[in-house]
């Protein structure tokens, strides 16, 4: 349910000019990062190998990663049982889902514009393809 209410949240924000597709994007992506972090970690926690530590699964939880998370800790049955890592990754959902939702302040919104503004202007005056240029103004532009 939690992963439906942020599929909705972020559609209905970029649909509304909050957010540019690049938000969605950038979930979905460190999502699949995360996911595999934790199937690696899983693999290596059954084969007794290196072990990726649990503050990097928390950080790319932070970063957005958090929803491959959850899926990942059900399908792998990984990361599920030990309390105080359970506590500190709802605290990244927390403190992700209040940061997506400062964007949508007038000083998040601004700060947010602000930032994409800077990163066309840097990617368009660093690349030089016209379907790279093409694609980062896709991702990064707000609907009105």
């Amino acid at each position: 349910m939690l992963l439906l209410t942020l599929s909705v949240f972020l559609t209905s924000s970029f649909l509304q000019g909050y957010i540019p597709l690049l938000v969605p994007t950038l979930f979905a992506l460190l999502s699949f990062i995360t996911y595999c972090q934790y199937a690696i970690d899983k693999s290596a926690a059954i084969k007794g190998n290196w072990r990726i530590s649990e503050r990097a699964l928390h950080f790319s939880a932070l970063l957005g990663g958090w929803p491959g998370a959850i899926v990942a800790q059900q399908q792998f049955r990984h990361k599920t049982q030990k309390t105080s890592f359970r506590r500190l990754f709802w605290l990244t959902i927390l403190m992700n889902s209040c940061g997506l939702m400062a964007l949508h302040t007038e000083t998040g919104n601004r700060i947010l514009h602000h930032g994409i503004g800077k990163f066309q202007q840097m990617s368009v005056e660093g690349l030089h393809s016209d379907t790279a240029i093409k694609l980062v103004l896709a991702l990064t532009t707000f609907r009105n």
